[in-house]
């Protein structure tokens, strides 16, 4: 009986640690409203940040005129989300 609960704790202890390393990274969707020079800067420091760690992926896409209203559509469907 101890064999086999020590067998059971022993491999819940291993899937404990390989279930995280086998996850995919968090995504995050990053806008903003740079443009020209500022918006290669801020897409230079979404790559640094990418290349420096696994954990999250962010994705930089430029919205410029389009930006306050999908903010406000992202917060709305979210608070309708947590609301229901």
């Amino acid at each position: 009986m101890k064999k086999t609960l020590s067998l059971v704790l022993g491999l819940m202890m291993v899937l404990a640690l390989a279930v995280p390393a086998m996850a995919a990274p968090l995504e995050i969707e990053y806008w903003s409203v740079f443009t020209g020079a500022d918006g290669a800067t801020m897409q230079g420091m979404v790559d640094a940040f990418n290349a420096s760690q696994s954990d999250v992926k962010v994705n930089h896409a430029f919205e410029a005129g389009k930006f306050d209203g999908k903010a406000v559509d992202a917060v709305v469907k979210d608070t309708q989300k947590i609301l229901n």
